[in-house]
């Protein structure tokens, strides 16, 4: 018996069969067909094009892990397609003929292969997965369950969406030459935060990290959106009564499949941080500056977390001490990078320490920072350490209640971009990415703010 697709699986494979469009995103619910629709899609192009050296194409299959790519696609999804229209599982796919409708999975790989030398390979994200991705060439690459990916791995890797295919029969219209396969890139996920990349990318045509229109937005992008409800026919009783006592914000997310608005959840919103912006030139004379740092634990250049990198004073104003937050250098380093960019902020602005989390890396921040100074000849500098106590948002609320009374300025709007858009979005939610640069800007005005009388935080100064 053949697979047999929903509405909305027909909606999805029109735009995966249309030669228009190159990127295409399937957002919605939970349970509603979108993997095994853009298996069957993956499945049949596999079979029905080649490259030049007359081999079936290459498919890149892509998850944040790849222990979830193999369990829930390889061996789920994937074969339940395969099955459903009739393939069995070989030894050696290659000894067989391009008309038997047959495959064979090497585990071990994590390939699929058939026998017209097609294949669909499965890939982590992982950092020590990555070199295998990325020496790879592909026709299509999908992604599984976006919310769990970052926005820099995805980038990072869509340049391998770059194999030449052609149609093994199919000529264009009143020629002999065959129809050319565009490469696409595939994605899907139930639905996250506004803030999130393919929110950004496929609902307002924006570059994530520029906020600059995409170019050929209309003729290279396309989305469907699809729900529970359009795959009502293929799930049980109880998985339907399991989404409707969803609380609400999840019913949103895993029942009608909708982003959900951040901004009334997050701590700031973007008027409490422009109404008191000022010029460089307005800064008082600061009593205290402090670089503060929270580096990503991974150490992989492209896609771990951001280490984030934040400057901030104290200065008396009308007799009240208020706080400037001078510069965010946040960024993707590796650890000899992220110090020695911290011990630049601390010479150009003349501070008076650096400000380190030592709950998860230790005394790994503070070594390599002395390290440094001592193998370059840098003075010693003065480190305060902080341990953390409490969650994200809760040691982030004091900090809040500065912008409430007036207290804290952002000076030069262009340094700050990527925090402001991280304070006004940030809700505490466990699918969203770790906020390095809000993490690193609340411990900063933490230690200028309370020094070591504060109960969230443990800080101390060494050196």
């Amino acid at each position: 018996m053949s697979f047999i697709l929903t509405a909305k699986q027909k909606e999805q494979a029109k735009l995966f069969n249309s030669q228009r469009y190159r990127y295409i995103l399937s957002v919605g619910g939970a349970r509603s067909g979108k993997t095994t629709g853009y298996c069957y899609n993956i499945l049949y192009s596999a079979l029905q094009y080649q490259t030049r050296k007359n081999c079936g194409i290459s498919v890149a299959i892509i998850r944040d892990t790849l222990q979830s790519v193999k369990k829930t696609i390889m061996h789920g999804s994937m074969v339940e397609v395969l099955r459903a229209e009739s393939f069995q599982q070989v030894r050696d796919a290659s000894k067989y003929g391009v008309h038997h409708k047959v495959y064979t999975i090497n585990d071990t790989k994590a390939q699929i292969l058939f026998p017209n030398g097609a294949s669909i390979n499965f890939y982590g994200l992982e950092d020590n997965k990555l070199d295998r991705l990325l020496g790879t060439e592909h026709s299509i690459l999908y992604y599984g369950e976006a919310s769990l990916i970052k926005h820099t791995a995805y980038n990072l890797v869509q340049s391998r969406a770059a194999q030449y295919a052609e149609h093994v029969k199919l000529c264009y219209k009143g020629t002999n030459k065959k129809i050319v396969f565009r490469p696409k890139i595939l994605i899907d996920l139930n639905p996250v935060g506004v803030q999130h990349w393919t929110y950004k990318i496929f609902f307002e045509g924006k570059n994530p990290v520029t906020e600059l229109p995409i170019e050929n937005f209309d003729r290279d992008y396309a989305h469907v959106v699809m729900n529970p409800s359009d795959n009502y026919q293929n799930l049980s009783e109880d998985f339907k009564a399991i989404l409707e006592a969803l609380p609400p914000r999840e019913k949103e997310r895993f029942l009608y499949g909708k982003y959900q608005s951040e901004q009334e959840y997050a701590l700031w919103q973007q008027f409490e941080i422009d109404r008191d912006r000022i010029t460089l030139r307005e800064v008082p004379e600061l009593q205290r500056i402090y670089v503060s740092i929270d580096p990503a634990m991974s150490a992989n250049q492209y896609t771990s977390d951001k280490t984030g990198i934040i400057v901030a004073g104290r200065g008396k104003f009308n007799g009240e001490n208020h706080y400037y937050v001078l510069e965010d250098r946040s960024g993707h380093y590796l650890p000899q990078e992220w110090t020695r960019q911290a011990i630049l902020l601390y010479d150009k602005y003349k501070a008076d320490g650096i400000v380190v989390e030592t709950n998860q890396g230790g005394n790994i921040v503070t070594d390599t920072i002395n390290r440094m100074c001592e193998n370059t000849g840098h003075p010693r500098i003065h480190i305060i350490e902080a341990r953390v106590k409490r969650a994200k948002i809760l040691r982030a609320a004091p900090v809040q209640r500065l912008y409430i009374d007036r207290l804290a300025h952002h000076v030069e709007a262009e340094k700050l971009i990527d925090l402001e858009k991280q304070m006004c979005s940030y809700t505490g939610a466990a699918n969203e990415d770790s906020p390095n640069s809000l993490d690193a800007f609340t411990q900063c005005l933490t230690a200028l703010q309370y020094g070591s009388n504060y109960n969230s935080v443990n800080l101390r100064l060494t050196g």
